[in-house]
């Protein structure tokens, strides 16, 4: 495993890992814990002048925790108060480092758009809808994206994100024969998966405020995570039925009566688990892979956790030419409004330490000169 820690700032530093401002340039010994419960010790490196603290891991899937131990030169003073508080710190990471976009169907409902372009590539205002489920993973600083799509599709993708290197990320890309379910992008993505925990995002999905979501990334240990929103017409949707502690006590896929208001939107948290249930599903009448019934499967073993989203949350499905309209004009008022962009994948993995000033800099002088190249370089100049 390679892995380098770059730490800017003492200000953000103290914040994240308390580290002193003095010890900027010591060495040090880090413990890694990986999901399988092996350590290991890779030397690192403080750096000073840096703006962002990143973490950079090869050969693993994800990381668990991380303890630290200081070893080398540094100031005295600085040194012992390092190594008294050190021993005790066991900085837990994100233990979500791989997400899926599900960019395929035939996009039926948003005929004739998709008639030659694919749902997902449809502009949201000013952006394709693709970089509003992609700027949801990156906020969350999911790094190993695999985005599933049609045959004839996947080109187009490729030409927009490219490998994500741009991003601090990389994408994958894998092909959807037929549309058979949800559920079915877990099958299609067996090789990327690899035994690690994973999101699933569907690619017509809008969300605003999705720092809410950090907590459940983050916190992420074992089993399934789905979320819950409160709608009108929650017959559309698959439909959850919670107690007041948040026990999950129905979960029905478009009921014509539903027990509640509150839906599943499209982004989903499984464990390694997660391939090898979806095996065990049997196509529905609809002859597809649902994905609720996915989720039944944690239900009845108990592992299964609803996180409702809060008011001042925004979720927007954009599958059908009304609700696309409907995205565009919140999306367009929402930005004129407050001056910022929602589902800028540039600004997204800017700010979460994906790609540093440099990069988005180069980023930006690639771009033509337009509304969307001046806000980046207002976002490049202010964070």
């Amino acid at each position: 495993m390679l892995l380098a820690l770059f730490v800017g700032k003492p200000s953000l530093t103290n914040q994240f890992l308390g580290f002193p401002p003095m010890l900027q340039g010591s060495a040090f010994r880090a413990t890694l814990v990986l999901p399988n419960g092996v350590s290991q010790r890779p030397n690192l490196f403080l750096l000073p002048g840096l703006h962002t603290i990143k973490l950079i891991a090869e050969a693993a899937s994800s990381i668990t925790r991380i303890g630290f131990r200081l070893g080398g030169r540094g100031h005295p003073r600085e040194l012992a108060q390092f190594r008294k508080h050190a021993l005790k710190w066991n900085l837990p990471m994100a233990t979500i480092q791989k997400g899926i976009i599900l960019a395929g169907g035939a996009g039926s409902r948003l005929y004739p758009l998709t008639a030659i372009v694919s749902k997902q590539l449809q502009p949201v205002y000013d952006k394709p809808m693709i970089y509003y489920p992609l700027s949801t993973f990156l906020e969350n600083r999911i790094s190993h994206i695999c985005l599933i799509s049609t045959g004839d599709q996947l080109p187009l993708f490729e030409k927009i994100l490219g490998d994500g290197s741009h991003l601090g990320i990389t994408i994958e890309y894998r092909e959807q024969p037929r549309p058979e379910g949800i559920a079915q992008a877990f099958l299609i993505a067996e090789s990327f998966i690899q035994g690690a925990p994973v999101a699933l995002a569907l690619g017509d999905n809008i969300f605003h405020s999705s720092a809410c979501f950090a907590p459940s990334f983050h916190d992420f240990k074992q089993g399934a995570t789905i979320f819950a929103y409160q709608v009108h017409n929650p017959e559309r949707y698959g439909v959850v039925e919670f107690s007041p502690t948040g026990e999950i006590l129905s979960l029905e896929e478009k009921p014509a009566r539903p027990k509640s208001n509150y839906v599943v939107p499209g982004l989903y948290l499984y464990d390694a688990n997660v391939v090898a249930f979806v095996k065990q599903l049997r196509p529905s009448a609809r002859k597809e892979l649902e994905i609720t019934d996915l989720n039944l499967i944690y239900l009845r073993r108990k592992a299964l956790r609803v996180v409702a989203l809060p008011r001042g949350f925004a979720w927007l499905d954009a599958g059908t030419s009304s609700s696309l309209h409907e995205a565009s004009s919140f999306v367009q008022t929402l930005e004129k409004r407050q001056g910022i962009k929602i589902g800028c994948p540039e600004e997204a993995a800017y700010r979460a330490g994906l790609i540093d000033k440099g990069q988005i800099q180069q980023l930006i002088q690639r771009m033509p000169d337009c509304e969307y190249r001046d806000y980046l370089e207002r976002v490049a100049v202010e964070a």
